[in-house]
């Protein structure tokens, strides 16, 4: 069955600084705008977690155990390890992908796809990272091809998303209680299916 999976292209925070404090050093990047272009024009969006090369084929508890070995707390360690197992296995061919911009904001709406090249939907380049994000000390190198279709943006008015980089959107909204939004992003998603 087909999911709805809602990602943060960069976390924006009121200085782009903040987030399991992933984003300090001194080192705040492009900026959401410019980090979301790039996705709209690359057919992509990115989550972070380059403290240990490419987690592909790792099992989260692998993860959380190449983590253990850096500055992040354990609750950051236990978010990251859980939100990158998910991204890389759990995210289907076709599922339906919706950005966000922090707490209240959907950005566009796209699909996920398979390369045609390598026939897989992730793919892990800190190069890509960096030249999206311009922050080198995480460069959200973990990448899902999306087929943007729907760029329009939708501002909720009130704070529907909770803090959460990444999330299918079920857990979104039983988090939130706040399902008088789901006709909403039902709209947005009915959209892209015509457009299709």
């Amino acid at each position: 069955m087909q999911k709805i999976w809602i990602i943060s292209p960069y976390y924006p925070g009121t200085s782009e600084t903040a987030c399991y404090g992933t984003y300090s050093k001194n080192n705040v990047g492009k900026g959401f705008e410019k980090v979301w272009q790039y996705d709209m024009d690359n057919k992509t969006i990115a989550l972070g977690s380059n403290f240990m090369g490419s987690p592909e084929g790792m099992s989260e508890y692998e993860i959380r155990d190449a983590l253990a070995n850096t500055e992040l707390s354990k609750l950051d360690i236990k978010r990251y390890s859980k939100d990158t197992w998910i991204f890389w296995n759990k995210i289907e061919d076709e599922d339906i992908i919706v950005a966000k911009k922090g707490l209240r904001e959907i950005v566009g709406v796209g699909k996920a796809f398979k390369d045609k090249k390598n026939k897989k939907i992730c793919f892990f380049s800190e190069e890509k990272g960096f030249e999206r994000t311009g922050n080198s000390f995480n460069t959200h190198p973990n990448f899902l091809n999306v087929k943007w279709i729907n760029k329009e943006r939708k501002d909720f008015g009130e704070d529907f998303f909770y803090s959460e980089r990444f999330a299918e959107l079920e857990e979104i909204l039983i988090v939130s209680k706040k399902y008088k939004f789901l006709p909403i992003i039902e709209e947005l998603v009915n959209k892209l299916m015509m457009l299709k």
